[in-house]
């Protein structure tokens, strides 16, 4: 890896650490970045219509979207429960992983493990996934803190 990607992808981690969007634990939880990282939670509980618990069953197929983008459809996600919204059972969706050549890349998520997701029904064939978070005490708190918020 040359130094002006380095530096880069430091420089990235370091301003998404700064604004709170991700955190050191979570990248060496995850091994890497989870799709949507770089959207603000605060934003995404008023625009997303189901916020879930849930875990992937398959990944989709990959499809190239855009430049620095690969898409991912079909996928399809098991809901453990539903924290906004009202989805339920098992449902496809979609999602991208961002891969830009210099700054952060995000990894896909792990099949049969729990994440936080973000979704949007845009009445496509599948919903849309705008952010994934692994599920962990912390993010399960601050998400549902976040939805009765906004709820008030």
């Amino acid at each position: 890896m040359g130094f002006q990607k380095l530096f880069h992808l430091i420089f990235g981690l370091l301003i998404f650490s700064a604004v709170g969007l991700l955190t050191a634990s979570d990248n060496k939880e995850l091994g890497g970045i989870l799709p949507g990282h770089g959207k603000r939670n605060e934003e995404l509980v008023k625009t997303a219509t189901d916020i879930v618990v849930a875990k992937f069953k398959s990944l989709g197929s990959l499809s190239l979207d855009a430049p620095g983008e690969v898409l991912y459809v079909h996928a399809k996600i098991e809901i453990v429960s539903c924290l906004k919204g009202n989805l339920s059972g098992t449902v496809e969706a979609r999602y991208d992983i961002q891969d830009f050549p210099e700054g952060p890349t995000e990894t896909p998520p792990v099949v049969g493990t729990h994440y936080i997701m973000f979704i949007r029904d845009y009445h496509l064939p599948d919903y849309r996934i705008e952010k994934i978070l692994p599920a962990t005490a912390t993010h399960l708190a601050s998400v549902k803190a976040l939805i009765d918020d906004r709820a008030k």
